[in-house]
């Protein structure tokens, strides 16, 4: 990052910039960048962020002694004068410039795909690497929930948070660059977007699944989280880049007409394809031919042509999923027929997405991610119609230091379609889980009965070996993770391995 011009950024600034402050020793070049205090070496700048729990500009002074010549702000005070402050109305989006900048802009050299929305994001942004991979036989990134995939094999890293930091996200960018790669799919997340972590990114497709209760504890109200989703489309797409929205979302339903709007009014480039089975003059309209336990079949209307999709994925919202991934996939130039071959496949999900196992006693046993109201509600209603004449066995917890209004929500949601539900412990974070359990409990109906225990593993354990052949058992909240989040640690712990073990250990009796 060497000998970056300083004139030169401040036009890649010029988006957030309020004013230029030069310095008795106003540098030419720049060493380096960071957001981190103790990471200031001599020449570098120092971007003050305003983060949750702490204010870069709290730290500037910091900056200043270890070596740091430029201060980006956007309320820093009584800086020295031999130092260039740069002023910004928007420091979190000033600092994703400044990475872009000091990176190289990498994007440029890639076409991005962004998946956004509340629900379904990382199996279609899965699926769409797949079909561009397979089907157009270019190699292709992935920043997702379950992991980082740079386009080579040592570049393999198991997801953090949904959509980067703006540094990380951009070496992301360039290490896939370096791999010779030639798309990248990512979760574009309401954070992420809200706090424009891809900076001044273009995308060459987008795609908008729903919108249900989550994370308002950060945006307030489902307005503001709306329209942080609604930034990608309004910021972040290409010239007649496809966004593909599913249409029977009530607020997907909103964004496709008001970008529609936009369109007439020449303020948005990209192209809307609406998705819908329940409106045939939509762009894309699906037909559902069936659904069970071996997965889904539905006949998929799109330019002008029909193609009979079948997944072995599980319920309907799956079928969404992959219909958008299709769409997204075929729009961006993979063969439709291949698409549909590919779609096929065993592997096309990616893991703790209902991911099965069988259980000694002959009942069947699901691991999900769902973690919010509507996502439960989606799981439960597409393993129901499985059990036949047994039970549907629900065990669920919810994060600590996040949207507690989804708590009691959450419980509701698993005592409408559930014969047994069991409380326990998510990620607590710094919470009391006991404390969690009991803002969840407040949603159960007065006389539905419910079992609670704050032992994750014991938890599980009980509900296994409540099961019995015909059952159906869903360890809900976790998926893919393979942790525990408790008082600010990290303990190992993972769903699918506590599944393993009871496997294994009464599969032996």
């Amino acid at each position: 990052m060497a000998g970056k011009d300083l004139v030169s950024l401040l036009e890649t600034l010029s988006p957030v910039l309020v004013s230029c402050s030069h310095g008795e020793n106003f540098p030419a070049f720049l060493h380096g960048v960071t957001s981190h205090s103790g990471k200031v070496e001599k020449d570098d700048l120092f971007c003050a962020v305003e983060g949750a729990s702490a204010d870069g500009h709290d730290y500037i002074p910091q900056a200043l002694e270890r070596g740091a010549k430029v201060i980006v702000h956007t309320h820093g005070e009584g800086l020295p004068g031999n130092v260039t402050a740069i002023k910004v109305r928007d420091s979190h989006f000033a600092w994703a410039l400044c990475c872009a900048f000091f990176s190289g802009f990498p994007a440029e050299k890639l076409d991005l795909y962004a998946v956004t929305g509340t629900n379904g994001k990382t199996s279609i942004a899965f699926m769409t690497k797949k079909l561009l991979e397979l089907g157009k036989g270019e190699k292709t990134g992935l920043v997702s929930t379950v992991e980082y995939d740079c386009g080579a094999a040592d570049s393999l890293r198991e997801g953090v948070r949904t959509t980067p930091d703006a540094m990380l996200l951009q070496e992301f960018f360039g290490e896939m660059v370096k791999n010779h790669c030639r798309n990248c799919v990512m979760e574009a997340s309401s954070h992420g977007l809200h706090q424009h972590r891809m900076g001044n990114a273009r995308y060459a497709g987008a795609v908008f699944t729903n919108l249900t209760g989550d994370h308002l504890d950060y945006h307030g109200t489902m307005e503001a989280y709306f329209q942080a989703k609604k930034l990608l489309f309004t910021e972040h797409v290409r010239e007649n880049a496809p966004c593909i929205i599913n249409g029977d979302d009530p607020w997907g339903k909103r964004l496709a007409e008001e970008l529609k709007e936009a369109k007439k009014q020449g303020s948005f480039p990209g192209k809307v394809i609406v998705l819908s089975r329940n409106d045939p003059e939509a762009e894309a309209f699906f037909r559902v031919q069936n659904l069970s336990a071996a997965g889904g079949a539905f006949t998929l209307s799109f330019q002008g042509k029909e193609y009979e999709i079948h997944s072995r994925l599980i319920g309907l919202h799956n079928l969404y999923n992959t219909a958008q991934a299709f769409l997204l996939a075929v729009s961006a130039g993979t063969e439709g027929e291949k698409a549909v071959q590919i779609l096929e496949e065993n592997n096309i999900a990616p893991p703790g997405r209902l991911e099965s196992f069988l259980l000694p006693s002959g009942a069947h046993a699901f691991v999900d991610y769902a973690h919010t109201d509507d996502a439960l509600a989606r799981v439960l209603e597409a393993l129901s119609p499985l059990k036949e004449k047994g039970r549907l066995i629900t065990l669920f917890g919810c994060g600590g230091d996040r949207d507690r209004t989804k708590r009691p929500r959450m419980a509701l949601a698993a005592s409408t379609l559930s014969d047994v539900v069991m409380v326990t412990s998510d990620n607590p974070r710094s919470e009391d889980p006991c404390a969690i359990m009991e803002e969840i409990e407040k949603g159960f109906p007065a006389a539905f009965p419910y079992m609670a225990e704050p032992d994750r593993r014991k938890a599980i354990e009980k509900v296994l070996s409540l099961a019995e052949e015909e059952d159906i058992v869903l360890l809900a909240g976790k998926g893919h993770e393979n942790y525990q989040e408790i008082k600010g640690i990290k303990h190992h712990f993972d769903d699918r391995e506590e599944l393993k073990r009871f496997i294994a250990e009464h599969g032996k009796r």
